[in-house]
């Protein structure tokens, strides 16, 4: 969605739609924004608490929607791969959504 200028700012498990019976998943873009890639800065809150990137909920001025996206989507892995069996695909993912959600401070 990024690479098509998009950014959900609401990324979360429940707007993730998952078919019963396989196929494609569906994402929910209520809050979608146009964002033009990382460096394309918003300012607001916007988002679910618990899901939301620091520099978002903190309301502290400018930050990249994308990068905001990127950690929701790390803590969405996150909480997802809690509900798997502990293997080694899970630590993978578990390692890559703590990847997702390192701040960036010069973001801010």
């Amino acid at each position: 969605m990024h690479q098509h200028g998009v950014a959900h700012m609401d990324l979360k498990p429940v707007n993730i739609l998952m078919p019963l019976r396989g196929g494609r998943l569906s994402i929910d873009f209520i809050t979608s924004v146009r964002a033009k890639g990382v460096k394309d800065m918003f300012r607001g809150a916007a988002g679910t608490p618990g899901y939301i990137a620091s520099e978002v909920e903190d309301d502290r001025g400018l930050y990249s929607a994308v990068r905001a996206d990127l950690w929701s989507c790390g803590k969405t892995l996150h909480q997802l791969c809690k509900l798997c069996w502990p293997s080694t695909e899970r630590r993978t993912l578990l390692e890559i959504a703590r990847q997702m959600m390192k701040t960036r401070k010069n973001d801010r």
